[in-house]
Formats: C-alpha cells, sequence, structure tokens
C-alpha cells in the first residue's frame, strides 16, 4: 500500500480584484493529466504484479495441503501397522511362555 499524498490539480492563476479569473495555461494541465495517467499506469502494473504472485501462493497453499494429506494418511497408516505389530508380537511372546511354562514377572 503506497503512503504517497497525491496532489490536486495545479492551483490557478492568481486573481486580480474586479477581474475575471485567468484560466489555466493548457501546458499545465496537459502536464499534470500526463502525471495523472503514468501514476495509473505504475499501480495497474503493480495491482498486477501483487495478483500473480497471489495467484501462485495460492497454487502453493494448494500443493501443500496436498501434500499434507497424504502425509497424515501415511503416518496413521505406520502408526495403524504398528500397534498390530504389537499385539502380534505380545500373543506371540504369550504362546512362546506357555509352551515353555516360562513365567516372566
Amino acid at each position: 500500500m503506497c503512503a504517497v499524498r497525491e496532489a490536486g490539480p495545479p492551483e490557478p492563476l492568481p486573481r486580480v480584484r474586479g477581474t475575471r479569473p485567468v484560466p489555466l495555461p493548457f501546458g499545465r494541465v496537459r502536464n499534470w493529466l500526463e502525471d495523472r495517467r503514468e501514476r495509473v499506469r505504475q499501480i495497474t502494473e503493480e495491482l498486477s504484479g501483487i495478483k500473480e504472485k497471489y495467484a501462485e501462493l495460492l497454487e502453493k497453499r494448494k500443493e501443500l495441503w496436498g501434500e499434507d494429506a497424504r502425509l497424515t494418511n501415511t503416518v496413521g497408516y505406520a502408526r495403524n501397522e504398528l500397534r498390530q505389530h504389537e499385539r502380534d508380537l505380545g500373543s506371540m511372546m504369550d504362546n512362546v511362555c506357555v509352551s515353555h511354562e516360562i513365567v516372566i514377572f
């Protein structure tokens, strides 16, 4: 966001009491209008760049969201598999202890 104060149109030439107002010189008005057009063009370019950056960041966010979902699923699958192997190991240990009459305290 720009914090530049925009200048208004050029001030009219001084008026002498009892006379008609003096019109602004055409050259000054034309220069002022050209300056405004240039500023509008610059702002338009800045806005276009900001919109492009926004679109890039939005696309990156979508990619990261998908990667996060995949990783969450992978971790959940690995956690379930670990629990199943721990149960299997505990069951095998019980069977070994019973078949060999080993008592573990």
